[in-house]
């Protein structure tokens, strides 16, 4: 997330409310659980409410929010039946006694900074149809441990939950074609994706394409292994940037594509396993195309086959000068690299 971007956003909702009455609510109701709701109709032919905060945005709030919260799809104001479309902007902020949330399927828009402050708030229950989430709907929300998706969505961004230090793993529901900032959430340890989706797949919590033969992220707090299977041919580039647990990685012989600065921030790396029967080439060295690899530190043992071990020690390349990947998109000048050299290659044992 652009930092500069998001304050400039707190700034400019500020203003805006700093520049303007701010209307209070235009009723209440009590819902189950007997936490209480401050609406505001949004629509009065189509009788539509947003939730809001109780009586102006800088007041002290009496009646925030405790425990779980269940928002209903409609409430009853003056004898009419209202539909709950919308969560306004810091309609819950600093509601520090919120646990969860249950979200309504009449829901279809979370506003800026709805929910800033919830430092309690551990559940987020969506409904199947998607909804879109402001910016900053969850900062300063640092102990989400579950969010679930709704079973008809198609894109899933996670970066409004960035903030979260407690947020371990998360469900790909089956219609998601776009998933986005798995990479963001620096907590995540397993994805898992459903067996229907038509577009990616998990396997032992790191997310591939369907057919696996893409290996797109290992979760940033992955510990451990990883051990890539068979048939994958292509890790995507930085699909193990921010790993900062792992410590050995298997890729097998039928790997075809890396970037040759795939490792370089994987800080607890101890070993790379490289199964091909010859080495692939990881970046471009001026005009030529060479199998190059950076390394976090220069102790990493990198284990290759027997049969192959003569031609990954003549091949291995660390000159200084400018690299960039095999399809031109990085471009890096390394005066000293801490580049694999033949010392770093073993044998497979």
């Amino acid at each position: 997330m652009n930092k500069l971007k998001f304050l400039a956003s707190i700034f400019l909702f500020v203003s805006m409310v700093m520049g303007k009455t701010v209307t209070a609510h235009d009723f209440s109701v009590t819902v189950f659980g007997g936490n209480k709701l401050f609406l505001n109709v949004t629509d009065t032919l189509k009788k539509t409410v947003e939730v809001t905060y109780e009586g102006s945005v800088s007041e002290n709030h009496e009646h925030l929010p405790e425990g779980m919260l269940y928002i209903p799809e409609t409430v009853k104001y003056k004898g009419q039946t209202y539909t709950i479309t919308a969560i306004g902007p810091k309609a819950f902020s600093e509601a520090l006694g919120l646990e969860g949330v249950v979200l309504p399927a009449s829901l279809s828009k979370i506003e800026a900074f709805a929910f800033e402050g919830c430092t309690g708030l551990k559940s987020i229950v969506y409904p199947g149809s998607p909804v879109s989430v402001g910016e900053g709907a969850f900062f300063r929300c640092d102990r989400i441990e579950s969010v679930s998706f709704g079973s008809d969505w198609i894109s899933v961004n996670l970066a409004p939950y960035v903030w979260s230090d407690s947020l371990k793993e998360i469900e790909v529901p089956a219609k998601v074609k776009k998933l986005t900032n798995l990479k963001a959430l620096r907590s995540l340890e397993k994805v898992y994706v459903s067996i229907n989706n038509p577009m990616y797949s998990s396997n032992d919590g790191l997310l591939y394409s369907k057919d696996s033969k893409i290996l797109y992220a290992a979760p940033c707090a992955y510990r451990g292994s990883i051990v890539v299977p068979e048939g994958t041919e292509t890790v995507f580039e930085g699909a193990f940037s921010g790993c900062l647990y792992v410590e050995n990685i298997d890729l097998p012989g039928t790997i075809k594509q890396l970037s040759y600065l795939e490792f370089i921030r994987a800080v607890n790396l101890k070993s790379i396993t490289l199964k091909a029967k010859e080495p692939i080439n990881t970046a471009k060295h001026g005009d030529v195309s060479v199998f190059a690899l950076g390394l976090p530190s220069p102790g990493i043992v990198i284990y290759v086959p027997k049969p192959a071990y003569n031609a990954y020690c003549t091949a291995i390349c660390h000159e200084a000068g400018a690299y960039e990947n095999i399809n031109g998109k990085q471009r890096e000048i390394f005066e000293n690299p801490v580049f694999a050299t033949k010392e770093n290659i073993k044998k497979i044992k």
